[in-house]
């Protein structure tokens, strides 16, 4: 195996351990490895593959824990928001776009610290999570129509709703793989199966799974509150890499 090959495989096993871990982040991660090793061309359509998949081992492991009513109005504001903004701006530079979401991970990361430390009042979960779940999912669908990406703004949305770790972890799984899955079929997703490489992909979609089920044990080996902090520190780093990543490709 080529050493680019080899790296690019743990890299996709270290990625996949930090998302099935904390429920993002692990994209980021894959994004920066795969565009040094292997540029942009090779690296975009293996990130979507891997994506998927990771989202799909995610879903998989905890799948008891999956929340559908949740899923349900989650997608009914998601999918046809993002592939409306998705298809009204192919054309369009998404540059300001990202930028701007950057900078909003960053506050709402800063905003999950102090929550989750105990910095500001904790908000109440919604009332009405169906409404908050809508809402969310029209929001985000835009954004990633607009930007291509929402980071962790998803897993914000959702940690909102007082869920255990497993099902926070297997519904916004679900959710956004099946957004970004919609995209993809409506949105050249012929273009993007022959570009791939697939002897690299299937080594990295093995090593998907292999990192999420790893990262399934210790998910139930932390305490609740413990749980909750973590995630905040790491979308904390994830939202400083972000907009470093972001200023630099821009």
């Amino acid at each position: 195996m080529p050493i680019t090959e080899f790296i690019a495989v743990g890299v996709a096993f270290i990625a996949a351990f930090a998302s099935g871990l904390f429920g993002f982040g692990g994209a980021l991660l894959l994004l920066v490895a795969l565009n040094l090793l292997l540029g942009v061309e090779r690296a975009l359509p293996l990130l979507a593959l891997a994506q998927l998949v990771g989202n799909a081992a995610r879903v998989f492991f905890h799948y008891r824990a999956l929340e559908w009513r949740s899923l349900f109005f989650f997608c009914c504001g998601a999918l046809p928001a993002g592939l409306i903004a998705a298809g009204a701006l192919t054309q369009a530079k998404p540059r300001t776009a990202q930028f701007l979401v950057a900078i909003l991970i960053v506050i709402v990361a800063l905003l999950e610290l102090a929550t989750a430390f105990r910095k500001a009042p904790v908000a109440p979960a919604p009332a009405r999570k169906g409404a908050w779940l809508f809402g969310g999912g029209l929001f985000i669908g835009i954004l990633s129509g607009l930007a291509g990406t929402t980071g962790p703004l998803p897993n914000a949305i959702f940690l909102r709703l007082g869920f255990s770790a497993a099902t926070y972890l297997a519904t916004e799984a679900a959710a956004m793989g099946l957004l970004h899955l919609a995209k993809l079929v409506a949105f050249g997703a012929g273009n993007w199966l022959w570009r791939l490489d697939w002897r690299l992909a299937l080594m990295v979609c093995a090593a998907m799974p292999a990192g999420t089920w790893c990262a399934k044990y210790l998910v139930h080996r932390i305490p609740p509150k413990n749980y909750r902090r973590s995630v905040a520190i790491w979308m904390a780093v994830v939202a400083v890499a972000n907009l470093a990543v972001t200023i630099v490709s821009n």
